[in-house]
């Protein structure tokens, strides 16, 4: 039994030690481009990471919320899943990287445009593969591919930062850093995958892809309407203002971001596969549990970052010295307010989910997407930065508030 306990709590320790030494380096990233580079090319690196984040939504078209949710219930056919959702991959990236490619020929970006696609595709598979291992409850190890896909290339470059006096890099040669980190993590991936000696050996259901796809489709939308509510807004302040206001709201956001990584990697990792098994065998009182169980960890999380934030914040502008940044320094806990709203909604986000109600999700999805447009081109015209925190804060405040009320009124007929 203590041989147990010890395992597990070594393991907890290495899930820590990756996800810290990632989160730190993103960490780190985000303060040294701002102190040893400039806020403009801090702007720049933030739309170019939106841009990717964005288009490997789109590679991804969101199929895995079908996929992996058959994984949850049956984890015998996980080499079957596999090879079908690559089918299903290889082909949108036939048909969408020709498309994309010329309409984005039409403008004059800082990057290439090929190296930015090989990130996508690269991206788009690792974290496939995180969310399948996550699936099948191989937390620890899907943690260790996250830290090599996003934490490594980081490491690397806040390393040359933190050293070099001549800083001399470029958005190309943050992409390649990325890319060969995206590179080892799918090859390592691929490698460890269970029963993978019997890939060949599956067959290709068209008609399992067609279904799944059609599934797929309604969270896709509501995904990408909620990556805009999320997103949007820097290229709004882009539009009204100028890059150097992007580099400071992304400072902020960047550092707010780290309590849905955290809330995320120790809590809903682990629970949502469990929320899901739960509500397929109708296990009521559990699911309760979990639902709240997840909000409850959200709380906690943000309170220590405030309390961690309001404790480091100052030392740490005080190194950046960018006058700047002193003036927005509330701007970081009203985004940490934000970000709380966003997690407290996940807990009846995964309820409808697994309840088959993922056109629910699109509708919710729906009605905050056009909150949040509204109020982002009206309020950051007038208020700057400030019109953007209040329009997330409005948007998340709806999304908690719907998909808590919907996943209540689920709970009520059962």
């Amino acid at each position: 039994m203590n041989q147990i306990i010890d395992a597990n709590l070594l393991k907890k320790l290495g899930l820590l030690f990756f996800r810290g030494l990632g989160i730190l380096s993103r960490f780190l990233l985000t303060f040294l481009i701002a102190k040893k580079i400039s806020l403009d090319f801090q702007g720049s690196f933030s739309l170019v990471n939106t841009s990717v984040t964005l288009l490997v939504l789109f590679f991804g078209l969101d199929f895995y919320i079908y996929s992996n949710k058959l994984l949850i219930l049956n984890k015998t056919k996980s080499v079957f899943y596999l090879k079908n959702n690559l089918v299903f991959y290889s082909t949108v990236y036939v048909i969408l990287i020709p498309i994309l490619s010329i309409i984005f020929s039409f403008n004059d970006f800082e990057f290439s445009l090929s190296l930015l696609f090989f990130v996508v595709v690269l991206e788009h598979l690792g974290q496939e593969f995180f969310r399948i291992y996550i699936a099948i409850q191989r937390v620890y190890f899907a943690n260790i591919l996250l830290f090599i896909r996003s934490g490594l290339w980081t490491l690397v470059v806040v390393i040359y930062l933190f050293t070099s006096e001549n800083i001399n890099i470029t958005i190309n040669q943050l992409l390649l850093f990325w890319s060969v980190s995206a590179l080892i993590t799918v090859i390592i991936s691929f490698y460890q995958y269970p029963n993978i000696k019997n890939f060949f050996k599956e067959k290709i259901d068209v008609q399992w892809i067609k279904n799944g796809l059609k599934v797929a489709m309604h969270m896709f939308l509501a995904t990408i309407l909620l990556k805009t509510i999320e997103f949007s807004d820097r290229y709004i302040i882009d539009f009204y203002y100028d890059k150097e206001q992007v580099g400071i709201y992304t400072f902020y956001y960047q550092l707010a971001n780290l309590s849905n990584v955290i809330i995320f990697t120790l809590y809903i990792s682990f629970l949502y596969p469990k929320l899901i098994d739960a509500i397929y065998k109708n296990e009521n009182q559990k699911v309760k549990s979990i639902q709240k169980e997840i909000k409850v960890k959200s709380i906690i999380v943000i309170v220590l970052l405030f309390i961690m934030y309001g404790l480091i914040l100052p030392f740490f502008l005080e190194y950046i010295n960018r006058p700047q940044l002193y003036d927005y320094q509330l701007v970081l806990y009203s985004l940490l307010t934000s970000s709380l709203l966003l997690n407290l909604s996940y807990s009846g986000h995964y309820t409808l989910i697994g309840n088959n109600q993922e056109k629910k999700i699109l509708s919710i999805t729906f009605v905050c997407f056009i909150l949040s447009l509204v109020l982002n081109f009206v309020l950051i015209k007038y208020i700057g930065i400030w019109g953007a925190i209040i329009a997330q804060m409005i948007s998340n405040a709806c999304m908690f508030a719907l998909k808590n009320f919907e996943s209540n009124k689920l709970a009520r007929k059962i």
